[in-house]
């Protein structure tokens, strides 16, 4: 009877040509390499990093008027051209200041007005009170003239009288034209005086008129040099 026993070398052999074909087959997938058409561009590589970033150049805005901030007319980093627009400032209160400073110069402007108004109506009255102190002067030189004029005749009349010349009734006419004749040349005077007081009054009034008129024109420089700023 024949036996048979096992073929170990076969086997073994077998297995050899298994690992082999294996790892010729790895190793021709491990050598393979995709391609791609050749193409000119530009590589960029981005690299992110963290900090913090100033500006090259700034400037400090300064403002000559108190306000707030409007309007800003350029972007942060921007490059400015000289006198370039950079923001706008909101002045209410600039405005409302304005406003007023315009409605003191009108004021002024009216008061001006007023004042000279007040000049013209006090220079009138001066030369109506010059003229009525005139006009008394010579009612005083008539006064006078009539004054002399009574004592003479009354002097006379009463050296008739006394020689029995005249009547007393002449005596009595004669005596009172020269009582009437001095009370007339002391009214007279008087008026002269209150003439002359109202005249001097006139003047003040024109003085005052003057004065009014330039406190008017100070308080009109005033408003506009407060309304130019």
């Amino acid at each position: 009877m024949q036996t048979h026993r096992p073929n170990h070398l076969s086997s073994a052999l077998l297995a050899l040509a298994t690992v082999v074909a294996t790892a010729a087959t790895a190793d021709a997938q491990a050598r393979r390499v995709d391609t791609a058409p050749v193409t000119r561009q530009h590589l960029t590589r981005v690299l992110p990093l963290v900090g913090s970033a100033e500006a090259w150049q700034q400037s400090t805005l300064i403002f000559r008027v108190e306000g707030y901030i409007q309007e800003v007319s350029v972007e942060r980093g921007a490059v400015l051209n000289a006198n370039a627009p950079v923001a706008r400032v909101a002045v209410p209160d600039l405005i409302a200041a304005a406003d007023r400073a315009q409605a003191q110069a009108d004021e002024a402007a009216a008061g001006i007005a007023d004042a000279a108004a007040m000049v013209t109506k006090a220079e009138a009255g001066a030369s109506v009170a010059q003229a009525n102190a005139a006009l008394r002067v010579a009612e005083v030189s008539v006064a006078t003239a009539e004054q002399t004029l009574a004592n003479r005749m009354a002097t006379r009349v009463r050296q008739l009288h006394a020689k029995g010349a005249a009547t007393d009734k002449q005596l009595e006419e004669a005596t009172g034209a020269q009582e009437m004749a001095d009370a007339n040349l002391l009214a007279a005077e008087a008026a002269v005086d209150a003439a002359q007081a109202a005249a001097a009054a006139k003047q003040a009034d024109i003085t005052a008129a003057h004065a009014g008129r330039s406190s008017a024109e100070a308080r009109a420089r005033t408003a506009s040099a407060a309304l130019a700023e």
